[in-house]
């Protein structure tokens, strides 16, 4: 029976060890992570006139549905960071009121958004039927 219950533990710390997480702690001030229905697409990101990110080429992979940009300001850090394609780059931090306007270019389109940090800290970007689209969360998320 110890067998068993050992075995049983295993596999489901192998299964749940398959699943990437991307979590949103008390000392993360903002991050964007650009997920499903990308391809090949250029993207340029601006948080109230701020340039962040400028004409980047993301691809979603098909399994994760991520497309290999996440951008993340820390509370205590002094710089935020830039992960685009397993590579990352330091900007200087931004000060960010709770509410903020946020544009993304996807090719040749704009899209505007306003963001309200109490709605959540992590923002996903996707670019699923034919624009870009967000959604906040508060909570950690799978990507599985």
């Amino acid at each position: 029976m110890k067998y068993f219950i050992c075995l049983l533990f295993l596999c489901l710390g192998c299964v749940g060890g398959s699943r990437r997480s991307q979590k949103v702690d008390k000392n993360v001030s903002f991050a964007f992570i650009f997920g499903s229905c990308f391809t090949n697409d250029t993207v340029s990101l601006f948080v109230n006139d701020n340039l962040l990110v400028d004409k980047l080429t993301i691809q979603s992979d098909t399994v994760l549905g991520l497309a290999g940009l996440e951008i993340i300001q820390r509370l205590d850090s002094n710089s935020i960071l830039i992960l685009y394609n397993r590579t990352e780059f330091f900007q200087p931090p931004i000060t960010l009121k709770p509410d903020f306007d946020l544009k993304i270019s996807k090719g040749q389109e704009t899209y505007h958004f306003k963001i309200a940090l109490k709605s959540g800290r992590l923002i996903l970007v996707d670019g699923c039927q034919g624009k870009v689209m967000i959604r906040q969360s508060k909570k950690k998320l799978w990507f599985e």
